[in-house]
């Protein structure tokens, strides 16, 4: 494919931008061998990240040694999510089959749930799975959740409901790519296409 010029641009929420501490990172034109257009937050130098412990869906803790010697794509959402969340694991198991048929390896997936009072990690282990064997779902305490989204530009919040069970859910729409020093590489934004993230990984993983 021809190479074209690209523009890594904000792609996240307002309420996440109006918080952005922009000396933290450049946004430039790239070359990129690609007709996708793949829109990130890409921090100056990797970001060390600090992942309290959460809860995976097969009981273990789920905590920095989990995201250590490999690489890991996050991503954070909820299983009652109508649409989003399906669709965005969709997209990312397409891309992980189509890496994976050409001989290499995907990165780790892990779906962080944002709705911890809903989402047990029974009901995480099976929703993952339904889109790949090899995902992962994880949860925790409403203050750790918001101690990890701060640190990855990411957000989310509830929108409380006279049932208390049918509240609904607001969350970015990132994923957030993660090298094997548990640093943050880039956040990608949406939309995602199986395509782009070949593409960000291909290029950020270089």
């Amino acid at each position: 494919m021809n190479k074209r010029n690209i523009f890594f641009a904000i792609g996240i929420t307002v309420s996440v931008v109006s918080g952005f501490r922009i000396g933290q990172f450049v946004f430039d034109q790239q070359e990129f061998s690609s007709a996708q257009e793949i829109r990130a937050i890409v921090p100056e130098t990797p970001r060390k990240l600090a992942i309290p412990a959460l809860q995976q869906d097969n009981g273990s803790n789920f905590d920095m040694t989990s995201l250590q010697g490999k690489w890991s794509i996050l991503f954070f959402g909820f299983t009652n999510c109508p649409d989003v969340c399906p669709a965005t694991l969709s997209t990312v198991a397409q891309a992980k089959k189509m890496l994976e048929q050409s001989g290499k390896k995907f990165p780790q997936v892990v779906f962080i749930s944002v709705d911890p009072q809903r989402d047990k990690v029974k009901v995480l282990g099976e929703y993952v799975r339904y889109f790949d064997k090899d995902f992962i779902g994880v949860t925790g305490e409403e203050k750790l959740l918001r101690s990890i989204v701060v640190q990855m530009d990411s957000t989310f919040m509830t929108q409380p409901s006279e049932n208390e069970k049918e509240y609904q859910v607001g969350h970015s729409l990132n994923l957030v790519l993660i090298n094997p020093a548990v640093e943050l590489v880039a956040v990608l934004g949406a939309p995602h296409s199986s395509e782009s993230i070949l593409n960000a990984l291909d290029y950020f993983q270089q």
